[in-house]
């Protein structure tokens, strides 16, 4: 059957967004170095880099904020056969033919939250290597220019790469611990009972990706899926689901 994701379009804008982003970053260490060996003061272009960067986060973070209430929306939709959104995921899930209801949608968020941890996993290093370089060589440059209305602007960039580090930083330690949580709930024979501490694991999953605005990279998981989705299987048979 063929997959139907209703944001797939809303999300590739926003991985758009984080594209400038990061192509706005570069050009401003790249320009903040060059100001510090070149005799022509660049640094009003780096300040303006900073503040588009800024503004880029901010509207990037409102645009998901407002995609994963909808997203929220489609998985109660595909779990309970509600119609809290127009429009509803086909197969995205690989559990579309259970019976809806609590265990539909406990195990739907169980592959959501195998996928995302295994995602993460595979950002991990190349996200905070990368980051703390660029905040490395940021700060430093920052610190030998002289202290003006510029240089305070410019510490906008290393700040928000240092919030960035430390939300992605949360969000893997949260996730993982949420991962820990599903495989012991379902290695219990009678988690089907069990449904406040399975709506309470929803809850912590939700909460640990939609209030941190965290979005997982298209390439990592373009490349991951076909593993994983077979990993995936290979666990549902583990726990009989």
């Amino acid at each position: 059957m063929k997959m139907i994701n209703p944001f797939k379009v809303s999300y590739e804008n926003i991985q758009n967004i984080e594209k400038i982003e990061l192509t706005l970053l570069i050009c401003s260490t790249i320009w903040i170095l060059l100001n510090m060996s070149i005799k022509e003061d660049i640094s009003i272009w780096v300040s303006l880099s900073a503040l588009l960067y800024t503004i880029l986060i901010v509207v990037k973070n409102i645009f998901l904020y407002k995609i994963n209430l909808k997203r929220r929306c489609d998985f109660v939709d595909n779990s309970f056969w509600s119609k809290l959104w127009e429009e509803r995921s086909e197969w995205y899930f690989s559990n579309d033919n259970f019976e809806y209801g609590f265990r539909k949608a406990i195990i739907n968020c169980f592959e959501n939250c195998f996928f995302t941890f295994n995602i993460l996993k595979k950002m991990f290093i190349n996200h905070l290597i990368i980051q703390a370089i660029l905040m490395f060589v940021l700060l430093i440059s920052i610190l030998y220019q002289p202290n003006t209305i510029h240089s305070i602007i410019h510490m906008i960039l290393p700040i928000n790469l240092f919030l960035n580090w430390c939300i992605f930083l949360t969000v893997y330690l949260d996730i993982w611990l949420v991962y820990k949580d599903f495989r012991w709930f379902f290695s219990d024979s009678d988690w089907e009972s069990k449904h406040q501490m399975g709506y309470k694991y929803i809850l912590d999953y939700e909460w640990a990706i939609s209030w941190w605005n965290i979005l997982l990279s298209k390439k990592a998981y373009d490349k991951l899926n076909p593993t994983l989705s077979k990993k995936w299987e290979k666990l549902k048979k583990e726990y009989w689901l």
